[in-house]
Protein backbone atom coordinates (compact mmCIF):
# COMPACT_ATOMS: atom_id res chain seq x y z
CA UNK A 1 0.00 0.00 0.00
CA UNK A 2 1.15 3.52 -0.74
CA UNK A 3 2.02 5.80 2.11
CA UNK A 4 0.08 9.01 2.58
CA UNK A 5 3.16 10.98 1.55
CA UNK A 6 3.43 9.01 -1.71
CA UNK A 7 -0.26 9.57 -2.42
CA UNK A 8 0.07 13.32 -1.76
CA UNK A 9 3.14 13.52 -4.01
CA UNK A 10 1.34 11.58 -6.73
CA UNK A 11 -1.69 13.86 -6.39
CA UNK A 12 0.47 16.98 -6.66
CA UNK A 13 2.22 15.66 -9.76
CA UNK A 14 -1.11 14.85 -11.35
CA UNK A 15 -2.35 18.32 -10.43
CA UNK A 16 0.73 19.90 -11.99
CA UNK A 17 0.15 17.96 -15.19
CA UNK A 18 -3.53 18.86 -15.08
CA UNK A 19 -2.82 22.57 -14.71
CA UNK A 20 -0.61 22.58 -17.73
CA UNK A 21 -3.28 20.71 -19.67
CA UNK A 22 -5.85 23.25 -18.47
CA UNK A 23 -3.56 26.14 -19.36
CA UNK A 24 -2.85 24.77 -22.81
CA UNK A 25 -6.49 23.80 -23.26
CA UNK A 26 -7.65 27.25 -22.18
CA UNK A 27 -5.16 28.76 -24.57
CA UNK A 28 -6.54 26.66 -27.40
CA UNK A 29 -10.10 27.80 -26.64
CA UNK A 30 -9.00 31.41 -26.32
CA UNK A 31 -6.94 31.26 -29.50
CA UNK A 32 -9.75 29.55 -31.40
CA UNK A 33 -12.38 32.10 -30.41
CA UNK A 34 -10.15 35.05 -31.16
CA UNK A 35 -8.88 33.52 -34.38
CA UNK A 36 -12.43 33.00 -35.61
CA UNK A 37 -13.13 36.67 -34.99
CA UNK A 38 -10.38 37.61 -37.43
CA UNK A 39 -11.58 35.33 -40.23
CA UNK A 40 -12.12 37.15 -43.53
CA UNK A 41 -13.02 35.46 -46.83
CA UNK A 42 -10.72 32.55 -46.17
CA UNK A 43 -10.93 28.84 -45.67
CA UNK A 44 -8.70 29.20 -42.64
CA UNK A 45 -10.29 29.76 -39.24
CA UNK A 46 -6.99 30.48 -37.53
CA UNK A 47 -5.22 33.82 -37.68
CA UNK A 48 -1.64 32.74 -37.04
CA UNK A 49 -0.37 36.23 -36.20
CA UNK A 50 -3.09 36.78 -33.61
CA UNK A 51 -2.60 33.29 -32.22
CA UNK A 52 1.12 33.89 -31.74
CA UNK A 53 0.48 37.28 -30.10
CA UNK A 54 -1.99 35.65 -27.69
CA UNK A 55 0.59 32.96 -26.91
CA UNK A 56 3.16 35.62 -26.06
CA UNK A 57 0.65 37.31 -23.74
CA UNK A 58 -0.11 33.99 -22.04
CA UNK A 59 3.60 33.22 -21.69
CA UNK A 60 4.38 36.55 -20.02
CA UNK A 61 1.71 35.95 -17.38
CA UNK A 62 2.67 32.31 -16.92
CA UNK A 63 6.40 33.05 -16.65
CA UNK A 64 5.75 35.79 -14.10
CA UNK A 65 3.52 33.47 -12.06
CA UNK A 66 6.21 30.79 -11.79
CA UNK A 67 9.15 33.22 -11.74
CA UNK A 68 10.74 31.48 -14.72
CA UNK A 69 14.39 32.02 -15.52
CA UNK A 70 15.44 33.33 -18.94
CA UNK A 71 16.58 29.83 -19.90
CA UNK A 72 13.26 28.32 -18.83
CA UNK A 73 11.35 31.01 -20.71
CA UNK A 74 13.30 30.21 -23.85
CA UNK A 75 12.78 26.45 -23.51
CA UNK A 76 9.09 26.70 -22.63
CA UNK A 77 8.42 29.22 -25.40
CA UNK A 78 9.94 26.83 -27.91
CA UNK A 79 7.83 23.95 -26.57
CA UNK A 80 4.58 25.96 -26.60
CA UNK A 81 5.23 27.48 -30.04
CA UNK A 82 6.04 24.11 -31.56
CA UNK A 83 2.84 22.64 -30.09
CA UNK A 84 0.76 25.51 -31.41
CA UNK A 85 2.26 25.37 -34.89
CA UNK A 86 2.25 21.58 -35.11
CA UNK A 87 -1.36 21.21 -34.05
CA UNK A 88 -2.74 24.11 -36.10
CA UNK A 89 -3.80 21.84 -39.02
CA UNK A 90 -5.49 19.43 -36.59
CA UNK A 91 -7.35 22.25 -34.85
CA UNK A 92 -8.35 23.67 -38.22
CA UNK A 93 -9.70 20.29 -39.32
CA UNK A 94 -11.65 19.90 -36.07
CA UNK A 95 -13.31 23.26 -36.69
CA UNK A 96 -14.27 22.21 -40.20
CA UNK A 97 -15.72 18.95 -38.87
CA UNK A 98 -17.68 20.88 -36.24
CA UNK A 99 -19.15 23.03 -39.00
CA UNK A 100 -20.15 19.85 -40.78
CA UNK A 101 -21.87 18.65 -37.59
CA UNK A 102 -23.69 21.97 -37.36
CA UNK A 103 -24.83 21.68 -40.95
CA UNK A 104 -25.99 18.10 -40.40
CA UNK A 105 -27.98 19.18 -37.35
CA UNK A 106 -29.80 21.77 -39.46
CA UNK A 107 -30.34 19.38 -42.39
CA UNK A 108 -33.71 17.60 -42.16
CA UNK A 109 -32.46 14.84 -44.44
CA UNK A 110 -29.48 13.99 -42.20
CA UNK A 111 -29.94 10.88 -40.12
CA UNK A 112 -29.11 10.56 -36.45
CA UNK A 113 -26.52 7.96 -37.44
CA UNK A 114 -24.77 10.43 -39.78
CA UNK A 115 -24.64 13.04 -37.03
CA UNK A 116 -23.32 10.55 -34.49
CA UNK A 117 -20.65 9.36 -36.94
CA UNK A 118 -19.46 12.91 -37.58
CA UNK A 119 -19.38 13.63 -33.84
CA UNK A 120 -17.37 10.43 -33.34
CA UNK A 121 -14.85 11.68 -35.88
CA UNK A 122 -14.53 14.95 -33.97
CA UNK A 123 -14.10 13.08 -30.67
CA UNK A 124 -11.33 10.93 -32.15
CA UNK A 125 -9.58 14.00 -33.53
CA UNK A 126 -9.84 15.78 -30.17
CA UNK A 127 -8.49 12.72 -28.37
CA UNK A 128 -5.46 12.71 -30.64
CA UNK A 129 -5.00 16.44 -30.03
CA UNK A 130 -5.27 15.89 -26.26
CA UNK A 131 -2.58 13.20 -26.46
CA UNK A 132 -0.34 15.72 -28.18
CA UNK A 133 -1.11 18.29 -25.49
CA UNK A 134 -0.19 15.80 -22.78
CA UNK A 135 3.13 15.16 -24.52
CA UNK A 136 3.72 18.91 -24.49
CA UNK A 137 2.85 19.10 -20.79
CA UNK A 138 5.37 16.34 -20.06
CA UNK A 139 8.07 18.21 -21.99
CA UNK A 140 7.28 21.44 -20.14
CA UNK A 141 7.23 19.62 -16.80
CA UNK A 142 10.86 18.59 -17.31
CA UNK A 143 11.85 22.26 -17.58
CA UNK A 144 10.15 23.30 -14.33
CA UNK A 145 11.60 23.07 -10.84
CA UNK A 146 9.70 21.21 -8.11
CA UNK A 147 8.78 24.58 -6.58
CA UNK A 148 7.35 25.82 -9.88
CA UNK A 149 5.38 22.61 -10.34
CA UNK A 150 3.99 23.14 -6.82
CA UNK A 151 2.92 26.70 -7.71
CA UNK A 152 1.10 25.34 -10.74
CA UNK A 153 -0.38 22.41 -8.79
CA UNK A 154 -1.63 24.75 -6.06
CA UNK A 155 -3.18 27.03 -8.65
CA UNK A 156 -4.96 24.14 -10.38
CA UNK A 157 -5.98 22.69 -7.04
CA UNK A 158 -7.62 26.02 -6.22
CA UNK A 159 -9.39 26.15 -9.56
CA UNK A 160 -10.63 22.56 -9.34
CA UNK A 161 -11.66 22.74 -5.69
CA UNK A 162 -13.32 26.11 -5.99
CA UNK A 163 -10.77 27.73 -3.68
CA UNK A 164 -9.37 30.09 -6.28
CA UNK A 165 -7.34 33.13 -5.29
CA UNK A 166 -10.11 35.44 -6.51
CA UNK A 167 -12.69 33.74 -4.30
CA UNK A 168 -10.31 33.92 -1.34
CA UNK A 169 -9.64 37.60 -1.96
CA UNK A 170 -13.36 38.31 -2.12
CA UNK A 171 -13.97 36.27 1.03
CA UNK A 172 -16.26 33.81 -0.70
CA UNK A 173 -14.07 30.71 -0.42
CA UNK A 174 -15.41 27.42 0.89
CA UNK A 175 -16.68 27.86 4.48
Amino acid sequence: MKSIEQMVTCRRLLCAAAILVVIIGFGEVFFATAALAGRVNSESFIDGDFEEAALKHFERRFFKKIDATSDQQEQLSAIFLKQMQTTRPQREEIRHKLLEVTNLMADDSASEEQIREKVSQVKAMREKLNDSRLDTVMKARKVLTPEQRKIIADRIDGLLSGNSLLKNRLGIGNQ
